[in-house]
């Protein structure tokens, strides 16, 4: 909180934080957190009545797929029974690229969604405040308390609601999820809730799926390996996967019968499986961000790499299997070294990039 404070100036930076500080930086984040989401409570009330509790969460990721999903999805998993009226405050829509504008579809589902450019509330998508509630995560601003600083503001924006500001990010949403889970007291277990899709996937889905002759009455596998070119950081590289050492398992899957939708972009190379059953998703006439979900949803499981797309299948709840996992993402590690060049070496990786020559 006081790095936050100094950082968007709500706190000089020679200024000592104390008691005084803290009350002054909440009284801060109350009322523009309030002036946000003020509308959206607004509508809420004129057709649905007040409720008894509201959850007030900050997304940021216009970005990173991965992100976009499954920062609300741990949160809907950890707090949906606990608040009766979710309101996601996040960037415009506009500024959302078309994969990540798809994960906002999805948790849109679930609660209102309210656009910003306040860079303070933006960043709090970044932040971890959950030291503040002794025994939790979670930073919790309970309307009661924080109206003390204005109660006509608290009045006009939440009515008489309880309201839960939570400041988590990814990481230690995930924390939470895991530490539940292992509690004997805590009825919370991870993995038991899942997203849904908005019934509009399904319905293109099905047409492409008719127009292309891929049939969901038949088994699929979702397959997805982030190509070396999709974007050259190299710190991130370890997240990368050669495509060619995936085309045996391609070729065993077609042979039991499954069907093998390949994800990703049209930037990522081709692999030359002969024969009906393989598809390049974003290669075929008619593709577009929401049929990736929609794939992930209905298939068998998914061989996936670390990168987003593998998202998709932990918020909605499909068996997957990562390769090109290591165990740091420095090139430094010996043993990532040692494992980098025995998958380039081995008699599969040459046969693989032999039939791709």
């Amino acid at each position: 909180m006081e790095f936050f404070a100094r950082q968007f100036g709500t706190l000089g930076r020679a200024q000592p934080f104390g008691e005084t500080e803290r009350t002054a930086f909440l009284a801060e984040l109350y009322h523009r957190t309030s002036a946000a989401i003020a509308p959206a409570v607004a509508r809420r009330q004129a057709t649905r009545g007040p409720c008894n509790r509201m959850g007030v969460f900050f997304i940021s990721s216009t970005e990173a797929l991965g992100h976009a999903i499954l920062d609300p999805y741990y949160f809907l998993a950890l707090r949906r029974n606990r608040d009766d009226h979710i309101v996601f405050v996040g960037p415009p829509r506009s500024a959302y690229r078309a994969a990540s504008a798809t994960c906002l579809q999805i948790a849109e589902q679930y609660g209102d969604y309210v656009e910003s450019d306040d860079d303070f509330l933006l960043n709090l998508s970044w932040m971890s405040m959950g030291m503040l509630t002794a025994g939790a995560l979670t930073f919790r601003l309970e309307t009661e308390v924080a109206a003390q600083q204005d109660q006509d503001a608290a009045a006009r924006a939440f009515g008489t609601e309880p309201t839960d500001i939570v400041i988590e990010h990814y990481w230690s949403l995930l924390r939470e999820a895991v530490l539940r889970s292992r509690d004997a007291q805590d009825a919370f277990a991870h993995n038991r809730w899942h997203m849904q899709l908005p019934p509009a996937f399904a319905e293109a889905g099905r047409a492409f799926c008719s127009r292309h002759g891929i049939v969901l009455d038949r088994p699929l596998v979702v397959l997805h390996a982030r190509d070396h070119g999709y974007h050259r950081i190299e710190k991130q590289d370890f997240r990368n996967a050669e495509i060619a050492n995936y085309l045996p398992a391609v070729e065993h899957l077609l042979g039991l019968g499954y069907q093998v939708i390949r994800i990703g972009d049209t930037n990522m190379r081709r692999l030359p499986v002969p024969g009906p059953g393989f598809h390049e998703l974003p290669f075929m006439d008619g593709y577009h961000h929401a049929l990736d979900p929609f794939f992930i949803a209905h298939a068998r499981f998914m061989i996936g790499c670390q990168s987003g797309p593998c998202s998709y299948a932990r918020a909605l709840g499909t068996p997957s299997s990562f390769r090109s996992m290591q165990c740091c993402i420095t090139r430094s590690c010996r043993r990532c070294a040692r494992w980098r060049a025995s998958s380039a070496t081995s008699p599969t990786a040459r046969r693989a990039r032999a039939s791709l020559a």
